[in-house]
């Protein structure tokens, strides 16, 4: 639930007991996801997101998406209030090492500082990185208000007229000499390769390269959903044993999972609210 501003699962008890007070208590996990679900899909239409309506895709009207700027509608709904996302000018979360509660430093090399200076004067930013250091971390809240983590896949800003999709890898917090700090993202870039047609709809197919590249946080927009191009790729069902936390505890069960290729090719998800528009690629 990308809405949710809260990263720890157990912050969420709260809105779960809400739900299942005003239940029947026959098939509490069903219920549940429903309520949660149609949530989700009032906060698409109360942020400006679309939905069919026969042939036509419609939009809700200005006075209907102003309501989300209530203090109630955005409590219910558990978005992310006004008052938190312009108090805080610190994009970077979940520091890698911390000692004593204070960020870890370290000193940037010869390469990441060529790499740095490289990023920024692409942007017109002119800064002198000789001795500066560098704080990591896993997280980074996007323009969109999203928590992405390692791994996550993103769109990305490249320049005023090019956007991008990457997988969101770490976070850099870079303090020069002169006292500048300035944060930015390493994406992994993300390549077409073709369209593949899945459910009579044409959906993008991509793989994941071995090239990176450094974007100031601000040009991390939003959060997409990719999702492992199974079929293609021949994974299948496996029968046997996982490490899987139950109650807060680690313990090893027999299941079923899905044991995926190491082919690292996804289908741009399309039918999620994640994405906003079908076509990612020209």
């Amino acid at each position: 639930m990308d809405a949710y501003k809260e990263d720890a699962f157990e912050k969420m008890h709260g809105r779960i007991r809400d739900q299942l007070f005003n239940q029947n208590y026959h098939a509490r996990s069903r219920d549940t996801a429903i309520a949660f679900a149609e949530m989700e899909v009032l906060n698409h239409i109360l942020t400006g997101g679309f939905f069919p309506n026969g042939e036509e895709w419609l939009q809700a009207s200005d006075l209907v998406q102003k309501t989300s700027n209530s203090q109630e509608v955005r409590g219910f709904l558990g978005m992310p209030s006004s008052e938190d996302t312009s108090s805080s000018s610190i994009k970077l979360r979940k520091a890698i090492n911390r000692e004593r509660g204070s960020l870890v430093w370290e000193t940037v090399d010869d390469d990441t500082i060529q790499m740095l200076s490289s990023t920024c004067i692409s942007r017109n930013i002119l800064v002198n990185f000789t001795g500066a250091k560098r704080s990591k971390f896993r997280s980074v809240r996007t323009k969109a208000d999203q928590l992405a983590n390692k791994g996550t896949p993103v769109l990305i800003n490249v320049d005023d007229n090019t956007e991008e999709v990457g997988i969101f890898q770490e976070g850099w917090l870079i303090s020069t000499r002169e006292g500048a700090r300035i944060e930015l993202a390493q994406i992994q870039k993300v390549k077409l390769q073709n369209s593949a047609r899945i459910a009579e709809s044409q959906l993008e197919r991509v793989a994941i390269s071995e090239e990176f590249l450094l974007v100031p946080v601000s040009d991390v927009l939003s959060i997409l959903s990719l999702v492992h191009d199974c079929l293609s790729e021949g994974c299948r069902v496996k029968d046997g044993y996982l490490n899987v936390c139950v109650e807060q505890e680690m313990k090893e069960v027999r299941k079923k999972f899905w044991k995926h290729k190491r082919n690292a090719v996804y289908l741009l998800n399309k039918f999620s609210f994640a994405n906003a528009r079908c076509k990612y690629f020209d």
